[in-house]
């Protein structure tokens, strides 16, 4: 563990969390997690949690997506939840039943209409996110769009729904701060809407060309030859500073190359933060054969988003 106090976007802490291993099994684990309780239209299950995986998709990202949507809620006061379910109910759209978990799961209730739910339905695929009426004038129609047509339903159509939650959790963090300060205006909303909406928030990606280089290196299990998480996280480093070159070894999952960008052509997001992620601090956490490189709320640290 290193002690050097320093500050962490959240795209650090959720990604690198979820993504960095030096052994990859590929294993995955069976059955919803431990403690959900049987889904409920009328009315939420359970009042202190804030991830309902039901159709299993999110699996990956449990503890990280849930500790992320408490702290929306502490720092922000803004109750967010998200849902997935493996149907749509019977006589129900998307539309309808996202209104009906808003309305009788009271989200946002006891936050002034401050709520969100994003919904995912496993079975076609589809996205949405339902934004509180004290929400609205920052959490735009423009702005759900993105997240249903543009961010999130493409990776999940796609089959990684993990690296499109989370820069969708970045964009969230983003707007939750905006509303936070209140010093702005709605030009001011509406030309980060098309700012959004042009690709100016770097959060689209080019599956196509990040598809080719997972098919390239799909026969070389992630990170196999580093002797230890430290050193993989340390070639991470080097290969996004363009220091790395002649490492021959490949520390990515695709989990990490689709949200960080290849190896050798980072995403901008990701060399943003570069010099920030060598000073910060962060604590290494095994599990049989595999590990991630862990930033998070510890006592002395900076770090959480």
């Amino acid at each position: 563990m290193r002690k050097r106090p320093t500050s962490l976007t959240l795209l650090a802490a959720l990604v690198i969390a979820v993504a960095l291993t030096w052994w990859f099994t590929g294993q995955e684990g069976d059955g919803l997690p431990d403690g959900l309780q049987p889904f409920s239209l009328d009315q939420r299950p359970q009042s202190d949690r804030f991830l309902f995986d039901y159709a299993g998709a999110l699996r990956h990202y449990e503890e990280g997506a849930h500790r992320y949507l408490d702290r929306l809620g502490s720092r922000f006061h803004i109750e967010a939840l998200i849902v997935s379910l493996p149907a749509l109910p019977q006589g129900h759209t998307l539309e309808t039943l996202a209104a009906d978990l808003v309305n009788h799961w009271r989200i946002g209730a006891d936050h002034e209409g401050r709520g969100l739910l994003l919904l995912l339905v496993d079975e076609s695929k589809q996205v949405r996110l339902e934004v509180g009426y004290a929400l609205e004038d920052v959490f735009t129609d423009a702005f759900s769009g993105y997240v249903e047509d543009l961010q999130l339903g493409p990776y999940y159509r796609a089959g990684d729904v993990g690296t499109g939650l989370v820069a969708v959790m970045e964009m969230l963090e983003e707007r939750a701060q905006i509303k936070q300060q209140g010093d702005y205006t709605a030009e001011l909303i509406a030309q980060t809407d098309a700012e959004l909406l042009a690709g100016g928030a770097g959060a689209r990606r080019d599956l196509s060309d990040y598809a080719q280089a997972a098919a390239a290196g799909s026969a070389t299990p992630a990170g196999r030859g580093a002797r230890s998480p430290e050193e993989a996280w340390e070639i991470m480093l080097q290969k996004w500073a363009g220091e790395g070159a002649d490492i021959g070894v490949d520390v990515y999952t695709e989990m990490t190359r689709l949200a960080m960008g290849d190896a050798n052509r980072p995403d901008p997001r990701t060399l943003r933060w570069l010099d920030h992620w060598r000073d910060a601090d962060y604590q290494v956490l095994r599990e049989g054969d595999h590990a991630v490189i862990w930033f998070g709320a510890v006592d002395g640290w900076e770090n959480s988003p």
